[in-house]
């Protein structure tokens, strides 16, 4: 009789025990990729409060240092600079951020097979390299110049 409760019990315990360490590794995965391709430092110097008035591009990729987003960027290009915010199911560890366009440095045009991208610095002195589809920076061009 009670090795019978005790196997109808299991289950019960073991699906919140599951959400529970799913959830933390989830936790654990997004921060270590934030601190990795440098999210976590770029957030911290250029927080970004709200969302600027421009143009919005959502489910975009780039490349942030090592880390690869892909479409779970949305990226604004405004008068102040590039907003960058993350998927809120990714959002752990990447808080938006207003990158201003003076913080842009060595703008790079590259392709890679069939599709163009653009790399460029960001900080001074660098703090990581961010690399974006071209067509979508093309919309920043004017401004950053």
């Amino acid at each position: 009789m009670v090795s019978q409760v005790n196997r109808s019990v299991l289950p019960v315990l073991l699906i919140p025990l599951f959400l529970l360490c799913f959830g933390g590794f989830w936790c654990f995965v997004t921060l270590l990729l934030s601190r990795l391709g440098g999210w976590a430092r770029l957030a911290e110097r250029f927080p970004g409060p709200e969302q600027p008035e421009g143009k919005r591009f959502r489910s975009q990729s780039g490349r942030l240092g090592m880390v690869n987003y892909n479409r779970c960027l949305t990226i604004y290009v405004s008068k102040a600079g590039l907003y960058l915010s993350m998927t809120p199911i990714f959002r752990v560890g990447h808080r938006p951020m207003l990158i201003p366009w003076k913080e842009i440095h060595d703008v790079e045009t590259q392709k890679i097979l069939w599709a163009e991208f653009v790399s460029f610095q960001i900080g001074s002195p660098p703090i990581t390299k961010l690399r974006l589809s071209k067509p979508m920076f093309d919309e920043a061009r004017p401004l950053l110049e």
